[in-house]
Formats: structure tokens, C-alpha cells, sequence
């Protein structure tokens, strides 16, 4: 169970690092990673069922690389920006575990509070809008 959450937490590391570049990667159909069937929202609107988004091709083509793969029994090599991302969330939460249940529960104090704090910065940076 927790080698499942774990990895769905690297991907989130992973995407939370690709957003740092000045243009998300997932928003365009021209790169190396897209098939002929992506479109954009703006031109999925008319399009047929077998139109795929920008950012479903940047998951399965870019990030997991299926592709790649022939098939369940050939899953293919290790994806070391994947990796990295796993073993960075393993070393988190060996870190929040290492001093026990007493250290944790300074940590839920941060981590139950920021959501509603970041909720607050975002609601007021859209009013200033």
C-alpha cells in the first residue's frame, strides 16, 4: 500500500518540478512526445472521440513512457527522473517517521494548516485581479 501511494506522491515531485519551466510542457500539441490525435481544448470542441489532450499525451508518452512498452509482461527500463522522484519521497517520509509519533505530530501542524493557508494567498491574489 504504502509503495503505491508513494509512487503516485513521485509523480506529483515530478510534475510539480516540470511546472517550474516558464511554459508547462502539457499545454501544446508540438512536442517530440505527441501523437497526430492531440489536440487542444480549444480544438478538441470539433473534433472526433480519438482526439487525446496535450496533457494525457505528456503522462503516458512523456512521464511513463508506455509507448515504449510492448505490453504488461514488457515493462521496459527504469525512468531515472521517475526514480529520483521515488527514492526523494521514500527519504521524506524515512525523515518524518525517523523520530516518531511525537516529532509527527509537530509536523501535522505545518501540513494541516498550509492547504488553508495557500487557499487564502490564492483567493486573495484572484480578487486582486
Amino acid at each position: 500500500m504504502a509503495m503505491y501511494y508513494n509512487t503516485v506522491i513521485a509523480w506529483a515531485v515530478y510534475y510539480l518540478v516540470a511546472s517550474l519551466a516558464s511554459e508547462l510542457p502539457w499545454t501544446r500539441c508540438d512536442n517530440p512526445w505527441n501523437t497526430a490525435t492531440c489536440l487542444t481544448l480549444a480544438e478538441r470542441a470539433n473534433a472526433s472521440n480519438d482526439s487525446t489532450s496535450p496533457a494525457q499525451e505528456y503522462f503516458e508518452r512523456q512521464v511513463l513512457q508506455i509507448h515504449l512498452s510492448g505490453g504488461i509482461d514488457q515493462i521496459g527500463g527504469v525512468r531515472w527522473p521517475l526514480a529520483l522522484c521515488l527514492f526523494a519521497v521514500f527519504v521524506l517520509v524515512y525523515f518524518s517517521l525517523w523520530k516518531g509519533v511525537r516529532s509527527t505530530g509537530k509536523a501535522v501542524w505545518v501540513t494541516a494548516t498550509m492547504p488553508y493557508v495557500v487557499l487564502l494567498i490564492l483567493l486573495l491574489r484572484g480578487v486582486t485581479l
